[in-house]
């Protein structure tokens, strides 16, 4: 992606910092927020979860029941993302023979192969 960005040595690492500064200013605020949310009696809810306890006095019970499916949600996408880019990465040093068994690692399957 970075070869077809114009001007990409100044722009690429000013996204990747922009997209850093972004992700740890706002997931601040929301550390912060949920930490002048939460009591005490968070921690005995039926639910087993303070996060969700939180959600449910701010929102009752069918918010509560959103915003938790959200963040399952975005957690599957993630672990998705995290395991095909990882994937794809071990498997370009294993082609260059970067990692132990590259061999075996790089080896593509001639069925499946088209």
């Amino acid at each position: 992606m970075a070869e077809e960005t114009q001007d990409a040595s100044v722009n690429v690492p000013r996204g990747i910092i922009g997209s850093y500064l972004i992700g740890t200013i706002s997931g601040l605020v929301m550390i912060i927020t949920f930490c002048f949310c939460i009591t005490a009696e968070s921690y005995d809810s039926a639910t087993g979860f303070p996060f969700m306890y939180v959600y449910q006095q701010a929102t009752g019970n069918s918010g509560a029941l959103a915003l938790s499916a959200i963040l399952i949600v975005l957690t599957f996408f993630s672990a998705t993302n995290f395991m095909a880019s990882a994937s794809r990465q071990t498997y370009a040093f294993a082609r260059d023979g970067g990692v132990p068994f590259s061999a075996a690692v790089a080896k593509v399957c001639v069925t499946f192969h088209s």
